[in-house]
This record gives C-alpha cells, structure tokens and sequence, in this order.
C-alpha cells in the first residue's frame, strides 16, 4: 500500500477529533425545561423572566453573559430532569454554587449556556458519632460555618469569604484557614450525590465510583456533572483560636517577604497566614488553633527575622469569633453576611514551591508600588500551604498540587458603584497582564508553571497542565467515561482530549525545525511528528500509523546516536513525547511517577524539591528520561543506586495495537524484562514510568584530578582496579582528549570522605607526576543538586535544548577486563592524530551496583553483568550555520579506521565484542549480539507476540526474525 502523508493527516485528525458539532436548540430546551413536572418549590428563569438581567450574573461583574436559563432545582431529581434537557438540546450546563468563578464560568463563561443555580440545596445535618455533616451543594460557607457551629461547635476545611458556594470551591480544591491542620477542602469530603450528564443520580465515595470520587476532588468543578449534596469530614474547634493582624510599612518589603516564606516553612501545623501586599505595606493576617501563648512563640521568628512590628492586634478567643473575623462582614453575621460581594476584578495566580527568586520578588514590587490608573485596589495575596494540605489521607486529583510552599493572587479592582455589566478598566485589564506575564517569565519554582485551580485564569499558559500536571491523563480519560458528549463544557473544563496535541506536517511552518533532534548530521523527512497531550491521543496516532503502516519513532529527547528518534530513515511517524511531562512523589513508598517526555535536567529539579530526593541518571539536563531509561542510563550515581534501569518500577506503554498497557513484574513480565534495556523504540510506546527514587546524602563532593597527557596509559591500565576496589559511592568518568586527561569523581558524602576514598587515584597522580596540594585541586562539597548541575553545566529548571545541538559520531565499548597496550595506544592515536578532527574519548567506570541489585527483578539489561567500565569515542565537526546533513568525510574516516583497530584489538577477542546500547552505532559489526547477547532470542520471541507487523522499527530495533537481525517489515 503506497502511503502518503496526507492521509495520515486525515485519519489522524479524525481519530484525535472530539464530538461532532451539533447545532443547539434553545426553544427546544425552554419548551423542555418547562415541562419538566417536578418540586414546585424549583424556579426557572429565561431571558423574557423580570429577574433575568439580575439572576445571571456572578460576583465578578466585568463578565456580561447571556444564559439560554437559570434553574433553580430544588431536589436532584429535578436537577437531572434539566440536565436531560439541556443534553438532548446541546445545551452546555454551568453549575452555580456561589458564582465565584474568576473567569465567570459559572455563567457558562459564553452565552447560551444553562446556568445550574444551588441556592435552593442549602440541606445540613451532621452525624455527632462520626462527625460527618450532609451539606447541600449551595450552602455558603458563612452560614454554613454558623449551622456548624451550633451543631457542636464544630468547623470545616474551607475558605475565609463568607459568600462564596462550598460546591465549587470544594471541587477545586478549597484552601482555607485551617487547611494547614486539616487539609484542602476537597481532602475532607468522603462522600458525594451526583447528576451525571446523562441524568442519573450516583453516590460517588472511595467504594462507589471510585474513578469519579478521585476527580471530582480537585478536578470536578462544572466538568463532569454536578454535585448536589456532599458528605464533609467535620472537626471540633479547638477550646481557643488565636487571630493576628501584623502590619509592616512597605520599606519592609524584602524581609517581610523573605521571614514569611521561612515561615511556611517551619511553622507548625496549627498555624495558618495570609499575606496581603499593596502599595503602603504588607499584612500578614495569622489564624492559629490554639492560645494567644502558643501563638506568639509560633511567630516570634518571623517577626525577630523582620524587626517586628508595633501596629499589631492579637486576639483569643472561638473558632467562631476567627471565622467572622476573617469574613470581613463589615456589620454583617456568618448567618446572613450582608456586605455587597460583587466586583469589577481580575485575578490571577501561581504556586511555588520554592521561595521566590529575588528576580520574582523585584518584579512584585514594582507592579505593587506602582498600581495602575483608575484602580480602586491593586494588591496580592499570599497563602501558605503545607502540613496536612501536603499529606491528604487518600489519592485524589489534586495530587499535583502537594508539595507547594506558598501560593499567590494578583488582583485588580475598580469601580465603586456597581451599575452595570461588562464595566472595563483598561489601564487595570493592561497592568494585570503585564504583571502576570513578567511573573509567569520570571518563574523560578520549576520547569513549568504551576497554579491553583481555583483562582483560574483563561490567559494562563498550558493551563491545563499548570492547573491538574500529572493529574491531567487520567482525568481526561475519566471525562471521556462520564461525558463523551461534553454536556458540562466551558472553555477550561477538563477536555475529551488534550488541548496540546499538535500534529506536524510537512506543509507546516514548524516541520523544517521540528523534525530535527539533537544530532544534525541527520536529515530524515519523517511523514509527520505529532505532539500528544495525552495518552489517548498517542494511542490514536499509533493506530493511524499501523493502518498505514508507517513505522513510528519514539522521541523523549531526540539524542540517539543515529537519529533513530527521527526514524533513523525518511518516511516516519515521529511522537514526541515533550507535553507528557508529568510528575508526582509518593513519599511513603519513594515512587516517582514520571513522564516519558520529561528531560534529564527538569527531573532532577523536581526530584530536590519534592523533598530533595534522587535518581541514578545520566549527566546531561536536555536527555530525556525515556530512551534513556530503557536502553540502561548510566550516570554518576550508578556505582551506588544502579543503573537507571534498575530503579524502573512500572511503565505505561501503548502498543502496536493502540492498547494501554501497564507492565510491572507482576504484569507482563515478559514485556516488563525486555522493556528495561532493550525497550527504546522497539516493542511499544512508554509514555509514563513509575521510578524507585532515593532521599539525597547531606553531602556531595566534586573533585576532578588532572593527570599529565603522558601519563594516560597508566590512568588507562588502572581503570579496572578502581571500578573493583573503590567505594561505590564514588563514581568517576575519565576525559581524554588531545591535550587533557581528567579523572572527574563525583562522591556521596563530604570533602574529607572524598579525598579519603579517591587515595588510589591520587596516589597514581603523584607518582606519575608533582605532587599535587588540596589547594591545586578542582573541589567542592555541596548538595546533590549543586553536583547535578556542576557536572550538566547548564540550569537543570530549564536547560537550552538547542544548545546540545552539534554533528558527531559517537562508539562505544564496554569491557570487563584492562585495556591492552594496543588498545590504549589505538585511543591515544584516535584523540591525537588527525589535525582537522574534533576527537576525544570518555571512560565510564561501571561496577559496584551497575551489577543488578539482588531486589531488582531480571531484565534484558542483565547481559552487562560484569562490566567494570565503558569506552565513548567521539569525533566531532561544526556548521556555523546550524544546516541538518552536513557531514564530514574526513571525520568519519577517521572513527571507521579507529573503530575498524579497536574491534580487531578487543581483549575479549572480535567475537566477543559488547558495547553499551545508548550509545547506539549504525556501523558496529553484529550489532544486536553485541548489545543484546544471550538475550536476544528472548527479545526476538516478546518482538513477535507484542509488534507482529513491526509497526515500532528502525534499522536496529529488535527484529521479527528467528535467524538474524533482518527486519520483517511490511
């Protein structure tokens, strides 16, 4: 079958494609909605209705929507009889809790929406044996604080503004005043009713669909159906609550603001602040659930760390008197907060989980200082999470979120007489984006942005991403179980597909780029490259691929020595994996769920600030952790921790078939063994890993030893001693090059450790040379992330991919005894001989738990068993002009002859050559023995049961064939 790329387009774009479009029917659904026979205590509002220009607004009235109705269901099931109305008119519905939506999405966020009014399911009652209250999804939280009061004196994890609905809230999760203590909203709710899309009412628990239990807490708010009634996890107050209001002038600003991220740090559980930061000053207010005693010393080094402050109120007194405090009622109650709620406003926010760079810092206070024209206020609020919002009793899709330090609003407001809908201020709208987007630049708490939720912004970047992270695939694939028809839709709702998914083609304006990886030498055309968001997005584009029988190429990083993640040939579908860049920590099992599309360097990152852990990796930031993971990934903490390949504790692929597939070593074993060392492109597409990670020494130390030039053969003999008898925690690479032979050691432990465990090498650096002092040598002890980005050489945040770009051609080989006399002398001449050539050489030291740890299950990694280190040889040249296919004649002549040399002078003998599959080579004689060895007819066997039609190929993947390594191709 003859096969186009245009054809590929098509099916790709239909099988990626969400629902048809189908035209509304406004009548229909009014004539619908006015049949319903239900309680008649339900109220329903059309366009015609005297209340309609009131009813259809939210509390932030910049929006000026125009809703098909507003319904006001009084029971469930007069709930689900709309909701089959608006469904079998394709009618979008908005749940409305408090109408609090940053974006007015509770308005439906366009016009034409039916908009779902709870204010008539304000049902409560509370369980004192279990302390379970039934709350009705729109209750306020005011009064809801009251009727829970009274109930026994008991409280909520939920927010300070009286007005706002715990329906929504609860559902983004639901940051409050004593979430510190007890958590997000969303951690405390153990049971919900709900109205699913099609009308059905479902209890929803840990028990009882569970898939929805786990979205709907963090990710449910107005994308999956509607909530009416929750069951809450009530706590009694303690006897005294203790509330503070610390004012600080504004020359303050920098330690103010750097004491209150130590703060939320240090501060105990009980405590819980918020900070507000305008043009004059800053207001820290401090809620704490206990004694004005125990209060202060809470606070007595934020306010040693600023100076203190005089203009301060400390009051004790009931969790009640802190709720109305906090609530700012201005003369109203809990019961019946009276102050005027609506506004002109746009907000934004971000979550760190670092403190603020100074960079970041500059930026707030010049926005803050300098308030835009026409505002009425202009400021920012800072929260601080931790303590119980970061250790939640139960998974939930908020997961994404813990770990975060502090998170921030910026919020404009202007206009005091609240007239009319739609009121615009300009210099206002023009400072909040400009505001945001020097913040959103300036980012320095990880690779990506992160943001709550619940303060949503429809200009936020990748917003789904920052919003959900790694929670994203999973609740895609629970909206498309519940709501195929996307009946509860608005321009953030959680999608039927991912949003990012970006499909390539030759025609397009990113292709002559985009098909590049990090070797340019290569210039394949591949058939198309697509970016998919989610999981089920590459399942789609796999299924396209096989129909046409396209081969597909992995790509994580796009560094195969070959240009194997561009398919190694023209014709190709190419999945880069970049959007799957999900992350999440369990820190009770020390499981890190990663995905495939992640890079080296952003790994690390996120591995230090989920709790300063880490993974044996490679040493490159721009890598990506999926090729290198399956084809071994060999760094410098292998000696200690393993290869990386060892630290795989599960792995999502999909396969030739387009099916998801979870491989462990208790699910396809065979696929789970042959994944882990020979898995880069051959079997299926991984899309996420689950890692064994380790908690960080206190202590790193760098060192690097130089050795005269001339002294190589004897840094070279003595390689297979050290990988025997130095300490495992010490790992070294050897770098050799024209001019230079460097031993650079990377040590677990402290300076004086270091230079202790690396006698042997300085030892032989003294004899063969002057000897050297401590001040002479290259070293410093410092954090593992220090050593990680000593040896990357570039921000492991945020590495320049483009940077890694160059031509090459790398070799490798392994070896499991010393080198020969000829074989050194063959690497001297390969890094000393040609004039015109970029050559050096690297030696890798293997041993000590490159071995396969006794608790790590086999896998097709084994046959490296033994290795003591590892030969890298490059040969390298340059374009100015950065142009894919340049080659170098002389270059490559040169590694073939050296290659040619060292194959014949292998100690082992020729036949028995092996060489480290990553560093891949096109040219190496019997290559797939010399990578695979005994495990090849294993991986030949696994190829032919998972990828029958060799849709996953290139020309040294695992072949289909008994006999040799010929491809099967169709």
């Amino acid at each position: 079958m003859h096969f186009k790329w245009t054809s590929l387009a098509v099916i790709a774009a239909a099988a990626l494609a969400g629902i048809d479009t189908v035209e509304a029917s406004p009548a229909g659904f009014v004539s619908c909605m006015q049949n319903i026979k239900g309680s008649p205590t339900s109220k329903l509002v059309i366009s015609s209705s005297n209340t309609y220009n009131t009813e259809r607004f939210g509390f932030n009235l910049i929006f000026d929507y125009k809703p098909v109705a507003i319904y006001h269901p009084a029971t469930a099931a007069d709930a689900a009889s709309a909701i089959k109305c608006a469904a079998a008119n394709n009618i979008n519905v908005a749940p409305r809790s408090g109408g609090h939506s940053f974006e007015g999405y509770c308005e439906g966020g366009k016009d034409g929406a039916l908009v779902m009014d709870l204010s008539l399911m304000q049902q409560f009652s509370l369980d004192p044996t279990t302390g379970i209250a039934s709350i009705g999804a729109g209750s306020k939280l005011g009064p809801l604080y009251a009727k829970l009061w009274n109930a026994g004196q008991y409280l909520i994890a939920a927010g300070t503004c009286p007005s706002v609905g715990i329906g929504g809230h609860t559902l983004g999760g639901g940051l409050g005043m004593v979430g510190r203590k007890y958590g997000m909203a969303s951690d405390n709710v153990v049971g919900m009713t709900f109205v699913d899309p099609k009308g059905n009412i479902l209890t929803v628990n840990a028990s009882t669909n569970k898939d929805l239990f786990w979205a709907l807490r963090g990710g449910g708010a107005g994308s999956y159906g509607l909530v009416t009634e929750f069951q809450i996890q009530a706590h009694k107050a303690p006897p005294q609550v203790t509330t503070m209001l610390l004012n600080f002038p504004i020359s303050k600003y920098s330690e103010v603001i750097d004491a209150y991220a130590e703060l939320g740090q240090q501060a105990p559980d009980e405590l819980m602040a918020e900070m507000n930061v305008g043009k004059s000053g800053l207001q820290v207010q401090v809620n704490y659930l206990g004694p004005k005693t125990d209060a202060e010393a809470a606070v007595s080094n934020f306010l040693a760390r600023t100076g203190g402050t005089k203009d301060q109120t400390v009051k004790e007194g009931t969790w009640y008197d802190a709720a109305t405090q906090w609530g700012w009622l201005e003369g109203g109650t809990l019961e019946n907060p009276i102050a005027g709620d609506n506004r002109y406003a746009r907000g934004r926010s971000l979550v760190y989980r670092k403190p603020m760079s100074k960079k970041e810092k500059d930026i707030l206070k010049k926005y803050l200082t300098k308030p835009p024209k026409g505002t009425s206020a202009s400021y920012i609020i800072v929260d601080i999470w931790g303590g119980k919002v970061n250790k939640p009793n139960a998974p939930s899709a908020f997961d994404n979120h813990r770990g975060v330090l502090y998170g921030i609003e910026f919020i404009s407001e202007w206009g005091d007489h609240l007239s009319k809908p739609g009121v615009k201020c300009s210099e206002c709208l023009s400072w909040s984006q400009n505001f945001a987007k020097e913040m959103q630049k300036a980012y320095s708490s990880g690779p990506t942005l992160e943001a709550y939720q619940n303060y949503i912004e429809r200009d936020m970047p990748n917003s789904m991403n920052a919003y959900y992270g790694s929670s994203l695939p999973r609740l895609i694939e629970i909206k498309k179980a519940v709501d195929p028809n996307n009946v509860f839709s608005y321009a953030q709702s959680i999608p039927l597909k991912s949003p990012q998914t970006l499909l390539v083609t030759p025609t397009s304006t990113l292709y002559p780029t985009d098909r590049l990886g990090a070797l340019l030498e290569f210039d394949y055309k591949p058939a198309a490259i697509i970016h998919p968001g989610s999981v089920a997005d590459a399942a789609a584009a796999i299924q396209c691929a096989a129909y046409w029988n396209v081969p597909v190429a992995p790509r994580s990083g796009g560094h195969s020595y070959e240009g194997y993640s561009e398919g190694g040939q023209d014709g190709a579908l190419v999945i880069d994996l970049n959007l799957l860049q999900q992350f999440d920590l369990d820190s009770k099992t020390g499981v890190a769920t990663v995905g495939a599309g992640m890079r080296i360097g952003p790994l690390y990152a996120n591995l230090w600030q989920a709790g300063q852990y880490l993974i044996p990796a490679g040493t490159c930031p721009t890598v990506g952790v999926g090729g290198q993971a399956l084809g071994g990934g060999l760094g410098f903490l292998s000696r200690r921790y393993g290869i990386l390949v060892h630290s795989i504790v599960g792995l999502t692929m999909i396969d030739a078939t387009g099916n998801i597939r979870r491989v462990s070593a208790s699910s396809d074993r065979d696929l789970f063994w042959a994944l882990r060392g020979a898995g880069g492109g051959s079997f299926g597409l991984v899309t996420e890993f689950q890692f064994r990670v380790y908690k960080a020494p206190p202590k790193v130390t760098t060192l690097t030893i130089r050795f005269a030039r001339n002294t190589y053969k004897s840094v070279l003999a003595s390689l297979a001693t050290w990988a025997r008898v130095l300490s495992r925690d010490l790992t070294a690479i050897t770098y050799m090059d024209r001019n230079t032979i460097d031993v650079k050691i990377n040590f677990l432990g402290s300076k004086e450790q270091a230079l202790m465990a690396a006698q042997p090498i300085l030892r032989l650096r003294n004899s063969t040379g002057p000897p050297v002092s401590l001040g002479d040598l290259d070293i410093a002890e410092g954090s593992w992330y220090d050593a990680a980005t000593h040896w990357s050489g570039h921000p492991l945040e945020d590495p320049d991919v483009n940077a890694g770009r160059s031509y090459i051609k790398g070799r490798s080989l392994v070896y499991r005894q010393s080198l020969t006399d000829r074989e050194m002398e063959i690497i001297d001449q390969f890094v000393t001989s040609p004039p015109n050539v970029i050559t050096y050489a690297f030696f890798e030291l293997w041993g000590g738990n490159c071995d396969r740890p006794t608790h790590v299950a086999p896998s097709a990694f084994d046959n490296h068993h033994g290795v003591l280190f590892g030969i890298q040889y490059v040969s390298g040249w340059s374009d100015p002009n950065l142009t894919p296919g340049v080659t170098c004649a002389q270059c490559l002549e040169w590694s073939n002859r050296t290659a040619q040399a060292l194959d014949a002078a292998y100690g082992a003998g020729p036949a028995h050559l092996e060489a480290y599959q990553n560093y891949i080579d096109r040219d190496l004689p019997n290559a797939l023995h010399v990578y695979y060895g005994k495990g090849l007819p294993r991986l030949k066997r696994i190829k032919r049961e998972v990828d029958p039609r060799n849709v996953f190929r290139f020309p040294q993947s695992i072949p289909l064939s008994r006999e040799s390594g010929q491809h099967c191709g169709q």
